[in-house]
């Protein structure tokens, strides 16, 4: 997907729930959020995809961890393991999560398709494959009408004004 993705997770978020969790670009999980891939608990291994996303996010290690043992993790524990991006007092997370997608939502869709386009590229292939491939992804960026907005913004108010984007 093009787009960023945002989890959040407010309590127990088990098996399909935390493989279609780990599917996303960021997971936002409240302090007292736990989460599992339990199939092993009941003789069955996880099939959507999230035993080797999670390997992507927390490493063989603890991924063998959560995978062959079914325990559930608190999200402090799969913060520590990179699991989880940023944990929040529960109260406080949908807000703060709604003004990150808000924030990401209003930034330039195009180039962020192309970032994410290299980033799997370095991930899966490695750095050498996303440095040959980024001349071509992100050269028609640089022509776009977001990038001549974005540059004129800076250029008249500062880093900090946010330019208005419109995905073209």
């Amino acid at each position: 997907m093009p787009l960023p993705t945002v989890a959040v997770v407010h309590g127990l978020n088990l098996t399909i729930g935390l493989e279609l969790t780990l599917a996303c670009d960021f997971i936002w999980a409240a302090a007292e959020a736990s989460m599992g891939l339990v199939e092993a608990r009941v003789g069955i291994t996880p099939a959507a995809w999230g035993t080797q996303r999670l390997v992507a996010r927390a490493g063989v290690a603890h991924a063998t961890e959560m995978v062959v043992t079914g325990r559930t993790y608190g999200s402090s524990v799969l913060n520590d393991w990179g699991v989880v991006d940023r944990v929040l007092p529960g109260p406080e997370l949908l807000a703060r999560a709604r003004e990150f997608a808000a924030e990401l939502a209003a930034g330039p869709t195009m180039a962020t398709g192309i970032a994410k386009q290299i980033i799997a590229l370095a991930r899966d292939r490695g750095t050498a494959a996303a440095d040959a491939a980024t001349p071509d992804l992100a050269g028609p960026v640089l022509g776009s009408e977001d990038a001549a907005i974005g540059v004129e913004t800076l250029l008249a108010h500062g880093p900090e004004a946010k330019p208005a984007f419109r995905g073209r």
